[in-house]
């Protein structure tokens, strides 16, 4: 059958529409996204399904946010006053955006899923941060996090769904998961750890009488380890499990599985608590 010069007209203006939508999508979303920051670049990575990018603030920061849903979050100590981050994505389906907005000293790195149906894979995440930056905050749905190497007076507010949380320094310290481990070391005034599943243990480096440290899971052990010549009220209890302290406490109050009572002279205040498992402050 013959077809027209308008019928080839519209079939050739059908095919040059086509090919610019077509060039348009690829602009748009894979050679350059426009919903990606400028300041970081992707870089393919060793093994299928995987890629990796890397970001510096180029200025001091002295507030960190780090918000992950699948991935491990991990953050180190270096001597400059910057952060830098390196991050792998992994897995099959589509991969997730990394977000990053600096507004002055502040830094809020995210990881972004599309809000569709599908298979996405993970990104982890990999920092280095000032030693002495004041104040991190670091969450993952699915994921562990781990902080290393920083001054015993950075604030820090960690918390996991779903993975271990550990810090081995911390000012004023708040760290949680629903079910995974927690460890950490403090040197600050307001601790407050808890998980529904998994142990607990902690080692308290100083303290003062407004030194306040509260601890409690549902289903784990919860081990305290404690700096000589400390001056505490103490409040230890476990539903099922046993109490006890390594250090000689005046008690005042007495129940089953429970011990209220004063180290020393008094004055910071230790809360311990779980329903399955061993409560201990250790020297």
């Amino acid at each position: 059958m013959k077809r027209s010069a308008l019928d080839l007209a519209n079939i050739l203006g059908f095919l040059i529409v086509l090919a610019i939508a077509a060039f348009a999508f690829y602009s748009l979303f894979i050679d350059e996204p426009f919903y990606k920051a400028s300041s970081y670049t992707d870089q393919e990575h060793a093994g299928e399904g995987e890629e990796s990018g890397t970001y510096n603030s180029n200025t001091a920061i002295t507030a960190l946010e780090i918000g992950n849903v699948s991935g491990r979050i991990e953050v180190e100590s270096w001597s400059g006053d910057t952060v830098q981050l390196d991050y792998i994505k992994r897995g099959p389906g589509r991969h997730p955006d990394v977000k990053i907005d600096k507004e002055g000293s502040e830094l809020t790195i995210k990881a972004v899923y599309p809000r569709t149906a599908g298979n996405f894979g993970s990104v982890d995440f990999f920092l280095k941060v000032p030693a002495d930056i004041d104040n991190i905050e670091a969450g993952s749905v699915s994921g562990g996090i781990k902080i290393q190497g920083l001054s015993g007076t950075v604030k820090q507010k960690l918390s996991s769904t779903s993975g271990a949380v550990s810090t081995d320094s911390a000012g004023d310290l708040d760290i949680s998961s629903v079910s995974g481990s927690l460890s950490f070391v403090s040197s600050g005034t307001n601790i407050k750890a808890s998980t529904t599943s998994g142990r607990i243990e902690g080692e308290l480096k100083e303290a003062s009488s407004s030194t306040s440290v509260k601890i409690s899971s549902v289903s784990g052990r919860l081990l305290l380890d404690v700096p000589s010549g400390l001056n505490a009220e103490v409040d230890l209890h476990s539903v099922s499990g046993s109490v006890s302290s390594d250090i000689p406490v005046a008690v005042t109050e007495t129940r089953r599985n429970s011990i209220r009572g004063t180290i020393g002279s008094g004055g910071a205040l230790i809360e311990m608590s779980t329903v399955s498992g061993a409560v201990k402050i250790t020297k």
